[in-house]
């Protein structure tokens, strides 16, 4: 606590003694704690138009007027106080070695407002299963050396884009098997190479457990 405190008061500081007259309408202050450059996602939930304009945030907008892109994820409510437009503002930023950056929130498109679609996330998606093993260890697994054989799998019933935008796309999975469900989101950012996955899981299957099983590319 005493040193989430101490970084709180230290980022509220160096707020201060910057020069922040670019910034109208709200915007991110991000700091890179690591000794080395990195691009990395970032977020927050938010106002998409706090001021009713009747148009949303598109962009982030540095000191120097340079743009990058910004979309609006779902959040954890589609709407925030007053019922006014909500979501989670997030955008893909460089940031420099032990150092920090500053954003302001824009309505003027950057250069490149592509949306970057799901086709990664299905070409992953068919590496993905669910089998199902038969276990009768009881619930802290004493004496447990080995899962049992493979009885069955889960059914991939559904698979649909539920976000898709310039920063970030998201394809929603749905398994199901007996009486229990699993819902995969698989997560894909602009200029990151690697696949993100959430997954959320209700099982109530009995005598079996549930293994998640990804294809290398090296497997047969």
């Amino acid at each position: 606590f005493t040193a989430l405190e101490y970084l709180d008061r230290q980022l509220q500081r160096s707020e201060t003694a910057a020069d922040l007259s670019f910034v109208k309408e709200g915007g991110f202050q991000v700091w890179n704690p690591h000794p080395f450059a990195v691009k990395v996602p970032v977020g927050m939930e938010a106002f998409t138009d706090p001021n009713h304009s009747g148009k949303e945030f598109c962009s982030l907008e540095d000191e120097n007027g340079n743009r990058i892109p910004l979309q609006s994820l779902p959040a954890s409510s589609s709407y925030g106080p007053q019922l006014s437009p909500w979501g989670k503002l997030s955008a893909m930023v460089e940031l420099p070695a032990n150092g920090e950056r500053f954003f302001a929130f824009s309505r003027t498109p950057a250069g490149d407002q592509k949306n970057l679609g799901t086709e990664r996330q299905k070409e992953f998606l068919k590496r993905l299963s669910f089998p199902v093993y038969f276990d009768n260890n009881g619930c802290w697994g004493f004496k447990m050396e080995a899962y049992g054989h493979v009885i069955d799998k889960m059914e991939l019933v559904s698979a649909e884009t539920f976000a898709d935008g310039p920063v970030c796309s998201i394809l929603k999975a749905e398994y199901k098997y007996k009486n229990s469900e699993v819902i995969v989101e698989l997560y894909a950012w602009k200029d990151l190479p690697e696949i993100g996955i959430r997954i959320t899981a209700d099982w109530q299957e009995k005598f079996s457990c549930l293994k998640l099983s990804v294809k290398s590319a090296s497997s047969p």
